[in-house]
């Protein structure tokens, strides 16, 4: 029902209608350069990754799009959206350059608590959560493969060696 955006220094909620018409809903100013923005499995918190390498937290009213102040989390962002287990108690998202992947227990107000932080070979740049929550993919774009992890109370261990991912011809 709404499609949310950063741009500029802003992040910005847009209604859409049953026609697919876009409806400005809110905008909050000084998100510091937005990269990436998620929504909690829940609906109730937008999660923005900045360029700065911070993470901007804002309660979502889902029947008006309005986004709520950021509470910011900072030297710990991530290069991509910030990717959460079906259930939502968990979050995890690739950091910049490749370096780590960064997993997180969220709690209940919707703040991240740091719970691990995992670097991989080789740079993690894209990832995903299986629907059961008991696996991790990492898309790795130095070598163009992709390691599997398995997840036992939110911590990763890399399972096997990476995988490698050829182009059909």
């Amino acid at each position: 029902r709404f499609l949310l955006g950063g741009a500029g220094q802003a992040t910005t909620s847009l209604e859409i209608d049953a026609n697919g018409d876009l409806a400005f809903a809110d905008t909050i100013p000084g998100t510091l350069v937005p990269f990436a923005v998620s929504m909690s499995p829940s609906g109730e918190y937008v999660y923005v990754t900045n360029n700065d390498d911070s993470i901007s937290i804002h309660g979502f009213e889902p029947d008006t799009g309005e986004l709520g102040p950021a509470a910011t989390v900072g030297e710990i962002g991530g290069a991509g959206p910030v990717v959460f287990d079906a259930e939502g108690p968990l979050a995890y998202l690739p950091s910049p350059g490749g370096v780590a992947i960064v997993a997180f227990t969220v709690l209940p107000d919707g703040n991240l608590s740091l719970l691990q932080v995992l670097q991989p070979l080789p740079e993690p740049s894209a990832i995903a959560v299986s629907p059961s929550g008991q696996a991790l993919y990492a898309c790795n774009s130095a070598d163009s493969t992709v390691s599997v992890y398995t997840v036992v109370a939110g911590r990763l261990t890399l399972l096997g060696a990476p995988v490698g991912v050829t182009s059909r011809a």
